[in-house]
Formats: C-alpha cells, sequence, structure tokens
C-alpha cells in the first residue's frame, strides 16, 4: 500500500513538474528564417532582433549540406540566434534563428540590432546592422528602411 501511494505521488509530482516546463514554454517562440537572395523581389515584412548568437552553420554528416551540388547550400553558413525588438507586421515569435551567408551579416556580432525583411513566414532576402545610435528607437528604423536598396 505504501509502496502505491509513493509511486501516485511520484507520478503526481513529475506530471506537475511537466505542466509547469510546458507553460514556461508557451510564452517563448523561435521563428526559423531560411535565406534567399532578393532576385527583386519585395519584402512583405520586417523584423529588427538584437543578436543574442552566431555560430557556424552544421555541415551535417561528413559537410555534405555544404556542397555546392545543393540547390539551397550557402556558401559560408552562419546561423544567427536573436531577440525579436520590433517587427512589421507583428511577429508573435519572440526569439528567430536564422540561416544566412557569412558574408551578408557583415560586420554584426553579439549585441547588435539587425534588421531582417522577409517574404513571408519563413523567407529572409535582406539583413542590415541598424546604426547603434538608431537601435533605440528600432520600430522607426524598420519604417524608414528600404531593404531592397541595400
Amino acid at each position: 500500500m505504501k509502496r502505491a501511494v509513493l509511486a501516485l505521488t511520484a507520478l503526481a509530482v513529475a506530471g506537475f513538474a511537466f505542466a509547469l516546463i510546458a507553460v514556461a514554454e508557451d510564452g517563448m517562440s523561435t521563428q526559423d528564417y531560411k535565406w534567399e537572395w532578393p532576385a527583386g523581389r519585395d519584402v512583405t515584412g520586417k523584423v529588427a532582433a538584437k543578436i543574442t548568437g552566431i555560430k557556424a552553420a552544421s555541415g551535417g554528416l561528413f559537410g555534405i549540406k555544404k556542397s555546392p551540388s545543393f540547390g539551397d547550400s550557402l556558401p559560408d553558413p552562419v546561423v544567427v540566434k536573436a531577440q525579436v525588438v520590433a517587427s512589421v507586421p507583428a511577429l508573435s515569435a519572440t526569439d528567430i534563428e536564422l540561416t544566412l551567408p557569412k558574408l551578408e551579416l557583415g560586420a554584426a556580432t553579439d549585441g547588435a540590432v539587425i534588421a531582417i525583411g522577409t517574404l513571408d513566414t519563413d523567407t529572409a532576402v535582406c539583413v542590415a546592422v541598424i546604426p547603434a545610435d538608431e537601435a533605440t528607437d528600432p520600430q522607426a528604423w524598420l519604417a524608414d528602411w528600404d531593404c531592397t536598396a541595400d
């Protein structure tokens, strides 16, 4: 009888802990973006985000993802993780993850605020570093930014 009570108590505690973790993660979401070159297309959205991490993208097993034989492989890809600080239209995600060629990121480093032009919910086509003196009002900077001119 004691074992059954202990087992039920342990199960209840584990279920409660799982529920707490699920609730804590519910408010946090990440939007993943893949990179494509603009090719004259107009953006449908803009996101300003503060970089929290930059790392080299995984090449997969034996580096096969970096092979130029694959049409969607990128030259010298990096993964940028960032916190959303402004967006047009409003984005429900609090964080973003963008894989793009390192050259397109320019001189951006951790802590920099970048602007990203998007085509849809998962495609980014342009990136610019928002100057530090203008990063205090990213919403206004996004309103004036024309990523097709970059």
